[in-house]
């Protein structure tokens, strides 16, 4: 029988404490079970990251040491959701399960599986995989829907042009607010650039004269730069977001 154990307790980034999921919680019900079950706790490690984005280095270090134990070792984990999201990361563990690398024990949800685990056993482990990953599908076609409401009613949900600064109010809710230094130079750009008397390069140097530069780097502005300025409408009341045009609610510069 597997004696040794490795604990994973996972949070993502957004996960709040008073779901009851917390590191220190997790921990406490972890050790409680190896101490039943008499299980020897050989590494104890605790995530902070999401399951579905990125590459999970940390996650990947914990099986690969997991692999290197002899003779195997219990993976024991709080439930599916706090171990994996997603059928990537099911079979791999899955492979180290039928190799008899693992055993995989997820605590709430009273499951106990190695390479001889009957299928109705296996059954609600796929199911559970489905549905942390439902889950997830279904948060973010809510945080979608949630940002197009958004863009509806009028609000910036991306970086503003040159010409606007993003802030946050007192709140914390996002703001647009124009930049006094360089939104009256960006209104002499396009009053200059609509009489037809200058070219973009014409316009290159005017900027540099007017000390027009890049918010972001402080650095003058190229022929790329001044195309995509003369070309934003956001400037004049209209803002894109995913393909889609929309009447923004922030002062207007054209």
């Amino acid at each position: 029988m597997i004696q040794n154990a490795v604990l994973l307790r996972r949070v993502s980034t957004t996960m709040q404490e008073k779901e009851g999921y917390s590191l220190q919680n997790q921990q406490e019900i972890l050790r409680n079970y190896c101490a039943c079950k008499n299980l020897n706790i050989i590494k104890d490690a605790e995530l902070v990251e999401s399951s579905t984005r990125g590459e999970r280095k940390h996650f990947m270090e914990i099986l690969t040491f997991c692999k290197k134990q002899r003779g195997g070792v219990a993976l024991v984990c709080l439930k599916t959701d706090r171990l994996m999201r997603n059928f990537k990361n099911y079979t791999m563990i899955d492979d180290m399960r039928k190799n008899g690398q693992l055993e995989l024990h997820l605590v709430q949800e009273n499951l106990v599986l190695d390479k001889n685990s009957k299928a109705g056993d296996l059954t609600i482990l796929g199911l559970n995989v489905v549905m942390a990953q439902n889950y997830v599908l279904s948060l973010r076609d809510n945080v979608v829907s949630g940002m197009h409401h958004q863009a509806e009613h009028g609000f910036c949900m991306y970086r503003a042009p040159l010409g606007y600064f993003n802030v946050r109010k007192p709140d914390g809710r996002a703001d647009v607010i124009v930049d006094t230094e360089r939104a009256p130079i960006v209104q002499k750009l396009f009053e200059q650039y609509a009489t037809g008397l200058y070219s973009l390069k014409d316009m290159v140097k005017q900027c540099k004269e007017w000390g027009l530069t890049s918010k972001y780097n402080g650095k003058p502005l190229n022929t790329s730069a001044i195309h995509r300025i003369l070309s934003n409408k956001f400037y004049m009341g209209e803002m894109k977001y995913m393909q889609n045009i929309y009447k923004h609610q922030y002062e207007t510069l054209i």
